[in-house]
């Protein structure tokens, strides 16, 4: 059935190139059109209560990951209360708020100072800064109101007063990646003219600004690293094989099949998120890997006597179009496993994965078995040839593991063991911005906001009652205030900010109190009557007071706003568990007021742990699924036993490097062991298939494994160097996971010719029977 295939294909070459190339052609245009998710609720995705809970809460309060944050920073003598200052920040606020997806604009310029009354209306809020350019006279009264206003300390103006914010407010219902981005340009070019004035300069920050930023990234090395990884894998192939052969053929069979992949996405309507984004190298590596196969096969049954070049076609791609069928299939399933996640995002991998494969057999089949016979065979060793240099060592190793299987086999499992010593507690730790260096200018500025001021990741305590009237009771606030206190007792809480401080600042104000200490409404009715005062006071502010972003119109919901410092998903959720904790004991069932926390550190602090544990054990049960396809496609359960640890040494061989170099567990790196199963899973599935042919054509089984090094051996030699070379250019990115990931690969490629060629032969030497293939 095969050769009738081949044969077809061969015949009808001209038809199946026009067909690939047309079909590439259109693919290539379509895959422009490729879209990037990385918000939290992504991560997420299937996980429905937490997410509907979260974007109800931020209807109702407003959405952090919808505030971009201007932060106007003091550099010379003066703060940022000077006159000058002032008037660039007015400026400047009033220049955004006229943008198309601004809603509101605060900024210290557009602060208004309430002055209270006995008659009505009982107060009025009067502009602190009246004209521009700004005078000493509007500098003292801003001066004088920042002092009287404690709760702008840390969500304005930091309290040594050289740090300053413009925050300004986005459409919430506009929160994807394009409408973000052009959000983002207009600010940049608002802000360019006129330029903060000397001694001052201007940063931008938030959620939205730091999504925009790596998806700016992740495109930036999909349009110019991707590529410099081609032209590398064509240098490194050019070296190796030094033929057309070794270059062209795999680089046009991986790029339709990469094309026609993404294509598919765009047409599903699906996005790449945090997870799949790695396809396009999973893609790549894994179609490599094939090609090298498939090529160092060429050039051994071409070497033959007598043999045509038209023969060796038809008979490399007799034998590798099964072999390609098997570690494809395999890999495939073992990707399958992924759709059983809870995960969407590991269910969109999943797919993905499993289209990608498929794609990658069929261009790699069709444009191979068409176009092979155009090319010179690379000079290599068939079995009547002589080996090359890589070859012989290749071949060197193999006796000296038939000889000894022993020694390998427990060498092997010594440093499987050590491996696992090393990580046996390694964490499982992810932080929502750990896409760039330290010395980046995105997280100089972030860390500026986080020592300076408050922050930009947002945790919210939703507090639900079952009436209006409770959330404005005195022994409300009293607990309000209790769970406030013990939240600012974490290192890890830059802001505390809720409804209560608002009541209490305006009943310092009424009372001529200025110091910062909140004064909570004594018990029974005289609280009671303090907090109608206030609350009388709110309601004829109205939107001005910013009472909105705390309590719902309704009054029967409000909010407990914090601000944290990335301090990664251990220590989020150590606070979470702690704040649960104190909410349960402060707001128990049953008393009428249900707290709960969620927002955007509440959702990634959970989707990564979560996600993390769950790739985990996708990847264990994609292992199993594994193994007991190869033992059904081998027709045999000892050859499935026998690859299960060649196959887990790549992975655990990673983790003891990680712990090694001291690295967490997080989203990027754990993404590196679907590499590692396809790596190793298809080095195996090649391995097996050769001893397999060797052993029926009447070798021993240290004959067979010899002749197994000299050819697949050393293609598996051959496409670890390939690899690592062609990812080395991932080093050149500004993204740090995609820095870590090429760094990672490379030891899951030495990991990998341990298994395949160390462990995996010793196995066999010690365990193969002949009843087992």
């Amino acid at each position: 059935m095969l050769d009738a295939m081949v044969g077809f294909l061969i015949r009808r070459r001209a038809v199946f190139l026009a067909a690939v190339a047309l079909l590439t052609v259109g693919a290539a245009w379509l895959a422009v059109g490729i879209q990037f998710d990385f918000s939290p609720q992504a991560v997420l995705e299937g996980d429905d209560d937490i997410v509907q809970y979260c974007e109800q809460f931020k209807a109702a309060f407003g959405s952090g990951d919808a505030v971009v944050l201007v932060v106007f920073e003091a550099t010379g003598d003066s703060d940022v209360m000077t006159a000058a200052a002032i008037t660039w920040q007015a400026g400047a606020a009033r220049k955004l708020s006229g943008l198309e997806m601004v809603q509101r604009v605060d900024s210290l310029a557009e602060l208004q100072m309430p002055t209270f009354s006995i008659i009505p209306p009982l107060v009025r809020l009067s502009p602190i800064v009246t004209t521009l350019p700004a005078d000493a006279r509007a500098e003292a009264r801003l001066r004088g109101a920042v002092a009287k206003l404690p709760l702008i300390e840390g969500a304005l103006i930091s309290r040594d007063g050289r740090v300053a914010t413009l925050v300004v407010n986005l459409d919430p219902a506009r929160r994807d990646i394009d409408s973000l981005g052009d959000a983002v340009a207009q600010i940049n070019s608002a802000l360019a003219d006129p330029p903060p004035p000397p001694g001052y300069a201007v940063h931008l920050t938030g959620i939205p600004v730091m999504r925009v930023d790596i998806v700016k990234s992740l495109q930036a090395d999909l349009v110019w690293l991707l590529p410099l990884a081609a032209v590398g894998f064509a240098v490194v192939l050019a070296a190796v094989f030094r033929r057309l052969v070794g270059v062209l053929p795999p680089l046009l069979a991986v790029g339709a099949a990469l094309a026609w992949t993404m294509a598919g996405i765009v047409l599903a309507g699906e996005s790449l998120n945090i997870v799949s984004n790695v396809l396009p190298i999973l893609m790549f590596v894994i179609g490599m890997a094939n090609c090298v196969h498939i090529v160092n096969r060429y050039g051994q049954d071409a070497a033959g006597p007598n043999v045509t070049r038209q023969a060796a076609v038809r008979s490399t791609m007799n034998h590798m179009a099964m072999a390609c069928l098997l570690t494809s299939v395999t890999t495939a399933i073992g990707f399958g496993s992924l759709l059983a996640a809870r995960s969407k995002v590991l269910q969109a991998l999943g797919w993905q994965a499993m289209v990608g494969i498929a794609m990658l057999y069929v261009c790699t089949i069709v444009l191979f078995s068409a176009m092979l016979g155009w090319f010179r065979p690379p000079a290599s060793a068939g079995r009547s040839g002589a080996p090359g240099l890589i070859a012989r060592i290749v071949a060197a190793s193999g006796h000296a593991v038939a000889r000894r299987p022993w020694p390998v086999l427990l060498g092997s499992v010594a440093l499987i063991a050590a491996c696992l010593l090393l990580a046996r507690n390694m964490p499982i730790n992810s932080y929502m911005i750990e896409t760039y260096d330290e010395d980046n200018p995105n997280i100089r500025t972030l860390r500026l906001v986080e020592d300076r001021l408050a922050g930009i990741l947002p945790l919210g305590i939703s507090l639900r009652a079952d009436k209006a009237e409770m959330l404005l009771e005195p022994e409300t606030f009293r607990k309000v205030a209790d769970v406030q206190e013990f939240a600012e007792s974490n290192d890890l809480v830059l802001l505390v900010r809720s409804y209560v401080d608002l009541h209490c600042q305006i009943h310092a104000r009424l009372a001529g109190r200025t110091g910062r200490e909140m004064v909570l409404p004594p018990p029974g009715d005289a609280g009671r009557t303090r907090i109608r005062q206030s609350s009388t006071i709110i309601k004829s502010l109205g939107p001005a007071s910013g009472y909105g972003t705390f309590v719902s119109s309704d009054g029967r919901r409000a909010r407990i706003m914090l601000r944290l410092r990335d301090g990664g998903t251990r220590r989020e959720l150590a606070l979470i568990s702690d704040l649960e904790a104190r909410l349960a004991e402060v707001f128990p069932v049953g008393c009428g007021i249900e707290a709960r926390l969620t927002d955007d550190v509440y959702l990634h602090a959970r989707g990564m742990d979560t996600f993390v544990r769950d790739m985990l054990r996708s990847l264990l049960g994609a292992s199993i699924v594994i193994f007991a396809v190869i033992a059904v496609l081998f027709r045999s359960v000892r050859l499935g036993a026998i690859a299960i640890m060649p196959n887990l040494t790549p992975l655990v061989v990673t983790l003891g490097y990680m712990a090694v170099r001291g690295y967490e567990m997080n989203a990027g790196n754990v993404i590196v062991f679907a590499i590692s199963l396809g790596i190793a899973v298809d080095g195996t599935i090649h391995f097996l298939a050769r001893f397999r042919e060797e052993i029926e054509a009447g070798d021993s089984p240290a004959e067979a494994i010899y002749r197994s090094y000299i050819s697949t051996g050393r293609a598996i030699v051959l496409t670890c160097v390939l690899i690592v070379a062609g990812l080395s250019v991932l080093g050149l990115s500004e993204f740090l996971p995609s820095r870590r990931f090429a760094e990672l690969t490379g030891v899951t490629m030495l990991g990998a010719l341990v298994g395949d060629l160390l462990l995996l032969p010793a196995c066999l030497m010690l365990f193969w029977k002949r009843r087992a293939v």
